[in-house]
């Protein structure tokens, strides 16, 4: 592409090859971006067979990791504030565990590297045992104000849990259920006994045992607690009614009326076709990706229904997915 572009540059408008070479450069660069993504792709790949090989799930439903549709978006180490339910009523002090989270485009894992017969971590193989793990769609993560130096331990909570309910989270112990009504504390009492810096609140819609589950979290630096934020959380809308979807949780919409594009950023609807929405605007316009091809663009609302049948939302994916 460089070259072409460089001929181009020398070339006269009006030069009978002029045209020809523009189109020849839109062709190599076509072909260079497809080089790219098939590399890319076959990197993405790799990688997930790596964690198929390291990532053990143990008794819980296992997942296949490997998967044409499926990438690695960010990992890395986070501290888990917990407290053990047997003693909590004794005026237990909040511990700290280290987790490893796998977040992928479409799934988070929450998983712990494996011990040895030493209960030592085990630095030979890099291996991890699942804790837990929800789809994409069904995880939310908060960020929590950080707190003074580490105070005296928790009170006992009073009977039925006194206080603000707003301001009260299950704080979920490492290998144990959520703690009941009754010895649910107060977030910010648990992170100031933690004297907890960079925390987060990390919520499992709906987990593997088909539960939700709240996380208290603490990162090793502030930069560290922002890019995790970022990386969780969908882009947020600027505009008042304007509604922005992460990758993993796009809304589809089939065609119904066909539509002839009127500027350069629109799309050219066909009946039949199938959109992936990525935002929403309140005037009833829609950004998507055209699924046969790829091409994204604004179209009108009202030429398209929402696909509701999520079967249906799936197989379309997947079909996208396979002519990529």
């Amino acid at each position: 592409p460089l070259l072409m572009v460089a001929i181009i540059d020398r070339m006269q408008a009006e030069d009978k090859n002029y045209e020809t070479s523009q189109q020849v450069l839109e062709l190599t660069q076509a072909l260079v971006r497809r080089c790219n993504e098939a590399a890319r792709s076959m990197e993405r790949t790799e990688q997930l067979i790596d964690l198929q090989t390291k990532i053990d799930f143990g008794k819980i439903r296992q997942l296949p990791l490997v998967s044409s549709s499926r990438w690695l978006v960010r990992s890395g180490e986070l501290s888990l504030l917990s407290v053990e339910k047997a003693v909590i009523r004794k005026g237990a002090r909040v511990h700290k565990q280290t987790y490893h989270l796998f977040l992928f485009n479409d799934l988070l894992i929450l998983a712990k590297k494996k011990t040895g017969a030493l209960g030592l971590t085990n630095e030979t193989n890099q291996g991890f045992s699942v804790l837990d793990y929800a789809w994409r769609s069904a995880v939310e993560m908060e960020d929590l104000p950080d707190q003074a130096t580490p105070a005296a331990p928790l009170p006992t909570p009073a009977p039925g849990g006194a206080g603000n309910s707003s301001q009260y989270a299950a704080i979920q112990p490492a290998l144990g259920p959520q703690l009941s009504r009754q010895d649910t504390y107060d977030v910010l009492t648990v992170l100031s006994a933690a004297g907890a810096q960079n925390a987060l609140k990390l919520v499992l819609v709906e987990n593997a045992y088909q539960k939700s589950a709240v996380f208290l979290l603490v990162a090793e630096s502030q930069s560290e607690k922002y890019r995790w934020l970022d990386a969780v959380n969908p882009p947020q809308p600027t505009t008042d009614g304007e509604t922005i979807y992460g990758e993993w949780d796009c809304p589809q919409v089939k065609v119904t009326f066909p539509y002839a594009a009127c500027q350069p950023d629109e799309l050219t609807l066909s009946s039949g076709e199938v959109i992936k929405v990525l935002r929403k605007m309140p005037d009833g316009w829609f950004e998507g990706e055209r699924l046969r091809d790829g091409l994204v663009g604004w179209f009108p609302s009202t030429h398209c229904k929402e696909i509701q049948n999520e079967h249906a939302r799936l197989r379309n994916l997947r079909q996208h997915y396979h002519m990529q």
